[in-house]
């Protein structure tokens, strides 16, 4: 499900947007206190818009999913019947475009709006394999 909903930010910049502002902060926070710091491993986020321009990356221990890895995992996350936001920006480059982000709608379908919209906020981290989930 979604840990929160809020707007993307200004822009459709993930560097400076609200769910990574969430992801990195307060439920980064909380989810040390669950897991143990120690126990959450920082990976790699590709920012590559759907265009294929924006190739830079960013490391943080708490993300919410690209469009990439939404396509490659996504025969393990069903539709939750709400919409939320991906971290893939349309294009970097293309006049008219580059405002809009990709998001995840309500029946599992990958689209994209403006970044001045509220959709969920589904956080995505690694854990140590030897952290015991229920």
């Amino acid at each position: 499900d979604c840990a929160a909903e809020m707007e993307f930010g200004d822009t459709a910049d993930y560097l400076t947007s609200k769910p990574r502002a969430y992801c990195i902060g307060d439920f980064y926070n909380e989810l040390v206190e669950a897991v143990g710091k120690e126990n959450i491993v920082k990976h790699t986020v590709k920012l590559m818009a759907d265009d294929g321009t924006n190739k830079i990356v960013t490391r943080d221990n708490v993300s919410i999913l690209t469009t990439e890895l939404y396509r490659r995992y996504r025969e393990f996350l069903p539709a939750i019947g709400k919409p939320y936001f991906t971290a893939t920006r349309v294009s970097a480059e293309v006049p008219g475009y580059t405002g809009s982000v990709c998001f995840v709608d309500s029946n599992g379908v990958l689209c994209w709006s403006g970044c001045g919209w509220s959709s969920g906020v589904r956080p995505f981290c690694v854990l140590n394999s030897s952290v015991l989930v229920d």
